[in-house]
């Protein structure tokens, strides 16, 4: 075996790869897996059926680790945007509505 256990190496020198197993105490690949130990590295061992499995499959992307909220879109930003001009807009108008009113007096 390779120094890594992912190469088989005969008496000729010759390597091959053992992937998605590792070489095992023999000098062969193996062909079965008991623990993640006998899988070649991004793989684990399914016990179920004794196969080693790519890690990317048995873990769907489920989009990280550590995430507070959620990624903004460029459709949200825009949203957030235009609440914001709206909201300033009314704001102005019922300070000049507001304004308007102070220059008239009621009749006494």
């Amino acid at each position: 075996c390779s120094d890594d256990r992912l190469s088989s190496v005969d008496k000729a020198g010759v390597s091959s790869s053992c992937t998605p197993y590792r070489c095992g105490a023999d000098g062969n690949c193996l062909k079965a897996c008991a623990t993640s130990d006998d899988c070649a590295p991004g793989t684990v061992c399914d016990a179920t059926v004794k196969a080693c499995v790519g890690v990317a499959a048995a873990t769907e992307d489920d989009g990280g680790g550590c995430a507070i909220g959620s990624r903004s879109s460029p459709r949200s930003f825009g949203a957030a945007l235009a609440a914001l001009l709206l909201a300033g807009v009314l704001r102005r108008r019922s300070r000049r509505a507001g304004r308007a009113g102070e220059g008239t007096q009621l009749p006494g």
